[in-house]
């Protein structure tokens, strides 16, 4: 389960990647929302913190691709406030 969740949401974030960052937050939470309700009663905790912690990375990624070749780096903490704002 682990890996078509991570597929779906590689899927997500690359078919919209030229949207604003709002936008594709928008269409990764319904997604993650659904995934973990389903799966919420015998799942561990531990891989709940895998699934938040790649799609952190790959929001991190597509940050990082938008700016001027890595010229600002962006952390953890910006983007756990981007997933906080919306």
């Amino acid at each position: 389960m682990n890996k078509i969740i991570r597929k779906k949401i590689k899927e997500t974030i690359m078919n919209n990647r030229f949207l604003s960052m709002k936008d594709i937050i928008k269409c990764i939470n319904p997604i993650l929302t659904g995934w973990v309700n389903y799966y919420r009663v015998g799942y561990s905790s531990k891989v709940l913190s895998n699934i938040r912690d790649y799609v952190e990375k790959c929001i991190r990624r597509l940050l990082e691709k938008r700016t001027r070749k890595g010229e600002v780096s962006v952390g953890r903490n910006e983007v756990v406030t981007l997933f906080m704002e919306y």
